[in-house]
C-alpha cells in the first residue's frame, strides 16, 4: 500500500509571564494546525485459509484541523510550597474524511463499508485534559552529615473521553479517566 506525504500548517500565539518576582508563572497559547493527508494507522479484518486476522496500514486519513488553548501555571505562595497545574481545550476533527472505513454498526451492502468522517473527532484526541499539583519542602536538620529537607504532595491528571479506532467507532470509544 502506498500512502501520500502529510503536510501540516501550524499557528500559534502566545504569553509567556514569570510574575511577583517569579512566585507566579502563568502561560497561555492558541493554536490552530491544518492538516492535510493526515497520516494514520487503520486496522482492517482479512479473510484468510484459516480465519480472519487484524492487519494494520498506515494510510491517508483526510484531512484534519485542530485548535484550541493551553494554559499552564507555576505558582510559589510561601517558602517550600509549589502549585502548577494546566489544562488543554483540543477541538480536534476531520475536515474532510470522505473514504473512511465505517464505524462498525454503519456498514452496509450499499455503502460496502465506506462512510463520509468528516466532521467527527480526531481518534486518539480528548478534547480536555488537565492536571494539577502540589508539593510542600521544608528542611528537617542534618542527617549523615547532609543538610535533609522532607517534601509530600501530591498530583491528579485527566484526560477526557476519545475513540481508540481510527474509524471513531463508539465501541472504540474510551471513557474519560483520571
Amino acid at each position: 500500500l502506498t500512502f501520500k506525504a502529510e503536510i501540516v500548517d501550524a499557528y500559534e500565539i502566545g504569553l509567556k509571564t514569570d510574575l511577583f518576582q517569579n512566585k507566579l508563572t502563568f502561560n497561555l497559547a492558541l493554536f490552530l494546525s491544518d492538516d492535510k493527508g493526515y497520516q494514520a494507522n487503520q486496522s482492517i479484518l482479512v479473510d484468510t485459509a484459516t480465519g480472519p486476522i487484524a492487519r494494520q496500514y498506515l494510510t491517508n486519513a483526510g484531512d484534519v484541523r485542530t485548535k484550541g488553548v493551553e494554559v499552564d501555571f507555576r505558582a510559589r505562595p510561601i517558602d517550600g510550597l509549589s502549585i502548577s497545574g494546566g489544562a488543554t481545550y483540543n477541538d480536534a476533527k476531520y475536515r474532510s474524511y470522505v473514504g473512511g472505513q465505517c464505524p462498525y454498526l454503519w456498514g452496509t451492502v450499499a455503502n460496502r463499508g465506506i462512510c463520509d468522517l468528516s466532521g467527527r473527532q480526531l481518534t486518539g484526541v480528548s478534547k480536555f485534559v488537565y492536571n494539577v499539583a502540589a508539593q510542600y519542602e521544608f528542611p528537617i536538620g542534618n542527617a549523615l552529615g547532609f543538610d535533609t529537607n522532607f517534601y509530600f504532595g501530591g498530583d491528579y491528571n485527566h484526560r477526557g473521553a476519545y475513540y481508540g479506532a481510527l474509524n471513531t467507532d463508539p465501541y472504540s470509544r474510551v471513557p474519560g479517566y483520571g
